[in-house]
């Protein structure tokens, strides 16, 4: 059997890389697809402001689904959703597509997708193996929706090129949703 706190490790690392606070690393993002002529400055509201709103009501729908299909169940669906929107945003980065709304898509489907999983972590924290420590456990677990955006800020590095960060991190979540 698994250590119950090497499995509370493992959940953390993955909400603080694929929970939907990802894509509070959008400024990151779109500066870069602004400076690689991806996307107008003026179009980055747009892409930041569709995300959230896709993000926002992904989140509804996995504390709607959460009962019906289980925490594993819609773990696997949001990852799997997130490393479709890391794919499109690598394809569509690679391609020169210009369209603000394909990369808002990419980003909603990254961060809703990513709160799929991060919303089915938080019952690892009622392991009756945390009884005494839960309420601790819950909040670095809450933290971890700030920290998915760090990734992120690899993209202000300007050797690393768009399309090889996105499907990059699309392999390694699709990954993610292998284990889960």
């Amino acid at each position: 059997t698994i250590h119950p706190y090497l499995l509370y490790a493992v959940v953390l690392l993955l909400a603080c890389t694929t929970s939907g606070g990802s894509i509070l690393g959008t400024g990151a993002f779109t500066k870069r697809a602004v400076s690689a002529n991806l996307l107008r400055s003026e179009d980055c509201n747009v892409v930041a402001d569709f995300a959230f709103q896709m993000l926002t009501w992904l989140s509804l729908l996995w504390s709607m689904l959460h009962d019906a299909i289980g925490p594993r169940g819609c773990a696997i669906a949001g990852l799997t959703l997130t490393s479709c929107g890391h794919i499109i945003l690598g394809m569509a980065s690679t391609h020169n597509v210009h369209s603000p709304y394909v990369y808002a898509v990419g980003l909603g489907l990254v961060g809703g997708g990513g709160n799929g999983a991060y919303v089915s972590s938080f019952q690892f924290t009622t392991l009756r193996a945390f009884q005494k420590r839960r309420g601790v456990l819950t909040s670095v677990l809450a933290t971890a929706f700030n920290v998915a955006a760090y990734p992120f800020l690899l993209l202000n590095a300007p050797q690393l090129a768009l399309g090889s960060f996105f499907f990059g991190y699309a392999v390694f979540v699709a990954g993610a949703a292998l284990v889960a």
